[in-house]
């Protein structure tokens, strides 16, 4: 989106000012205007005085494109060059009325990051949830006209590109924008699963009244990654999306898997330091933990407070006896004292490795095949949590079964990966990314 035009600010005390405009959207999202305004002094005044408050933006193309918003931060003034000075503002969405006349009812949405080795249209299949699933909903995936110069520049830069289009087809059986819009969401969190990066739709055109709307909003974006678990061909990604989908729908909120999967492909990002994606990591297995416990109604307590509470008394009773016969000094142990007893109620929350195992076995999770892996991952996890420190930099070589902070990472990721997949229903081919760096890069792929 590039448009430059005529337009106005209204203030929220009804004010107009008149403008010229330039939009446009950057590929990390963001949405910015810059309006030159013909009334500059009284603008400027405003702005230092604090009273440009907004209310809304409207203006005209020059190809008489109609642009409205009311979603506006304002910025603050930028100089173009010496003739011009314009305020900026960071919009949260603009619409585009266009003058473009057609009788269709397609929405596309564009989005970010999505990349193929080989990527050319193909078709997804998905079950309806809100009218009748064995009624199917069908959408295009399309890669933009210059996909492979997208490509290249995403995988050798590492930055944000829009790449690709999802079309809703279903023209006859049309669902709310809303409903649309929510499929969407759900098919680029899928699609971030299995390519490891954070991919997102960042617009949309859709006709109404006999005319072309575009529809531009500010999204959350991250830089490409290239920790892909799915192959990244056509047949594997088809497959994995319509195999899952049911069973993401069905998890979606009860585990809140956007956020789970936001927080996990956080930890993935590069550009940031390796023990602090970790912790990142773990603690997402932390928050699967929690939410198990709350949807299957487990107390985390051993015993019921009443029964522990007698127990609770003798242990005490226990500590201080210890605490004045057995341990022979005439130190004052009193601070300590009570810093034992503030510990006590911690005896009463069940192990992370027994909710940790119950949750597993619940999402069909192999853990007999898995034990050791499960080991390893709670050694992994104390570290980080309770040390700020993987394993690796913190035991005797001869204890620890990796060779980098970064061998452990991968295993803590690959470990992650495998119980995501489960908890949505996967089974299949994955790339074990542990084993990939082990073997010097080459994708190992393995069943799941």
């Amino acid at each position: 989106m590039n448009y430059q035009g005529n337009g106005e600010v209204t203030l929220i005390n009804n004010e107009i000012y008149k403008c010229s405009f330039k939009l446009y959207q950057e590929k990390d999202s963001r949405i910015i205007l810059l309006c030159k305004f013909f009334d500059y002094n009284s603008i400027s005044s405003l702005i230092f005085a604090r009273d440009f408050k907004v209310k809304q933006f409207k203006g005209k193309t020059k190809n008489n494109f109609e642009c409205y918003t009311e979603k506006i931060i304002l910025g603050d003034f930028i100089n173009i060059s010496d003739s011009e000075e314009y305020v900026i503002f960071y919009l949260n969405e603009i619409e585009i009325i266009t003058t473009i006349k057609s009788h269709e009812n397609a929405f596309c949405f564009k989005i970010t990051n999505f990349c193929l080795n080989k990527f050319c249209n193909f078709e997804l299949s998905l079950p309806n949830s809100y009218q009748d699933r064995k009624q199917k909903l069908n959408f295009s995936v399309m890669p933009l006209d210059n996909f492979e110069k997208i490509n290249r520049n995403l995988r050798t830069n590492r930055n944000v590109e829009i790449t690709s289009e999802i079309i809703y087809l279903n023209n006859e059986n049309l669902l709310s924008i809303e409903q649309i819009i929510t499929i969407i969401d759900n098919i680029c969190y899928l699609l971030s699963i299995a390519n490891g990066t954070k991919i997102q739709w960042i617009s949309y055109k859709f006709y109404k009244d006999s005319y072309l709307h575009e529809k531009y909003l500010n999204k959350v974006t991250s830089s490409y990654t290239p920790f892909f678990i799915i192959a990244p061909d056509i047949n594997s990604i088809k497959n994995f999306i319509e195999t899952v989908y049911s069973t993401f729908i069905e998890r979606k909120d009860t585990y809140h898997l956007k956020w789970i999967i936001n927080a996990f492909l956080d930890s993935k990002s590069e550009g940031r330091y390796l023990g602090t994606r970790g912790l990142r990591a773990v603690v997402v297995m932390e928050m699967l933990r929690g939410y198990f416990l709350k949807t299957r109604n487990i107390d985390d307590d051993i015993f019921q407070p009443i029964v522990f509470k007698k127990i609770r008394k003798n242990i005490k009773k226990e500590i201080e006896r210890t605490l004045e016969y057995d341990i022979k000094n005439n130190v004052d142990l009193s601070v300590e004292k009570k810093m034992l007893f503030s510990k006590i109620p911690e005896l009463n929350r069940k192990p992370f490795k027994e909710i940790l195992i119950r949750f597993l076995e619940s999402i069909n999770f192999d853990v007999e095949k898995e034990n050791d892996n499960i080991k390893c991952f709670i050694k992994s996890r104390n570290a980080l949590v309770h040390r700020g420190q993987f394993f690796y930099d913190i035991y005797n070589e001869s204890d620890c079964k990796y060779k980098s902070s970064f061998e452990e990472f991968t295993f803590i990721i690959n470990f992650i990966d495998k119980v995501i997949l489960k908890l949505i229903g996967y089974s299949g081919l994955y790339q074990n990314l542990y084993q990939t760096i082990q073997k010097g890069g080459w994708r190992e792929y393995e069943n799941i």
